[in-house]
């Protein structure tokens, strides 16, 4: 019996396309993300065009998204489940 499957709406940044199963090594890239380098790639994300051309970015609120998605993906990982990503509108 495959495993339940946790989701989450996230701008897809881990290098597969969007509506797209985020297979093992993804969960594995994800939740490998030493804790001390999520406020970096918050940054980093901050940046992408999609926030920047559309107006403010909440970067606080970006970093929160950033380690809840890293937890998420712990929690999967250590549960052999595996996440699905989708662009929320």
């Amino acid at each position: 019996m495959r495993s339940r499957t946790s989701t989450i709406g996230f701008v897809s940044s881990i290098g597969t396309p969007a509506s797209r199963n985020c297979r093992r090594p993804y969960v594995t890239h994800v939740a490998d993300v030493d804790d001390a380098r999520i406020p970096e790639i918050a940054g980093q994300w901050a940046e992408i065009e999609e926030f920047t051309t559309y107006g403010f970015v909440d970067r606080e609120y970006l970093l929160t998204v950033a380690k809840e998605l890293v937890g998420l993906a712990r929690r999967a990982k250590d549960n052999d489940q595996l996440l699905y990503c989708w662009p929320c509108p």
